[in-house]
Formats: structure tokens, sequence, C-alpha cells
């Protein structure tokens, strides 16, 4: 397994370094500040796929990390929940049974 590791990251790394070669060129970036005000800045193509490529990379770990908690949080609840009822169950191996009234079937009951 870590074989195919390290060839999916080196393919990943040549694909990159064609891309970067491929994509030398300057690309302006414009965007408005909180004024509604026009601004731009040049950048390459290939720190542009890169920056969005991480934003969405950020965005998704911080996603995953928001669910993890969600989940510990439910996980906490029912560990609770499961602890509860084993003590329910300790404490009703232990106490003496209770009178329980069995209902006598339709045929003993007719005789």
């Amino acid at each position: 397994m870590p074989a195919i590791k390290i060839i999916l990251t080196l393919l990943f790394l040549i694909i990159v370094s064609a891309l970067a070669l491929e994509n030398l060129g300057s690309m302006e970036i414009h965007y408005y500040d909180f004024q509604l005000q026009v601004h731009s800045f040049h950048i390459t193509v290939i720190n542009g796929i890169l920056t969005a490529f991480a934003v969405g990379f950020f965005i998704a770990w911080l996603f995953g990390k928001l669910e993890k908690v969600k989940l510990s949080g439910a996980n906490m609840c029912l560990n609770r929940t499961v602890r509860s009822l084993e003590k329910e169950v300790a404490h009703l191996k232990t106490s003496p049974p209770a009178n329980i009234a069995v209902a006598k079937s339709p045929e003993k009951v007719a005789n």
C-alpha cells in the first residue's frame, strides 16, 4: 500500500509541474473591498489554480472537523445512554423478582 501512495504522489507532482510550466502567464484578479471599490492584482495562472485548490481543501477540512465535533457530541450522548442502561440492567439483575402475575392459558381456566 505505501508503494501506491508514493506512486500517486509522484504522479500528482508531475502533473502539477506540467501545469506550472504550461501556465506561466499572468492573470489579473479583480475584487471589491468593503467600500465597494474595485481593486486588482496580477498573479500567475498556476498560483491562481493552486490558491483555489488550497482554499477548497481548507473549506472541506473545516467542514470535516465540524462534522467530527457533531459526531463526537452524539457519541458522548449515546455513551451516556448506554451507561445508564447498563446500570439499570445491573440493578434489575441484583434486585429480587417482583410479584409477576402469570396469566393462565384458556385451557387451564376452563378446567
